[in-house]
């Protein structure tokens, strides 16, 4: 089995993905995070690629495989 997919991301994406996981909307984050909703838009396109899944299922599946 390869390394951690998610050990490739940044401390800010992994927040965002611990969020995402957890049920949270792209408008919760922004809000929990006081950030931009664009910003927590760009971040979730950003981690969806570098964890090359296209859906919130897959990226479950995902967090599944690696015991997250």
């Amino acid at each position: 089995r390869s390394a951690n997919p998610f050990n490739g991301l940044s401390p800010r994406e992994f927040e965002i993905v611990s969020l995402l996981l957890d049920g949270k909307t792209v408008t919760d984050i922004a809000h929990t995070l006081n950030i931009q909703t664009s910003t927590v838009g760009t971040h979730k396109a950003r981690l969806f690629e570098k964890l090359a899944v296209e859906n919130i299922l897959q990226l479950k599946e995902m967090a599944t495989t690696y015991n997250l």
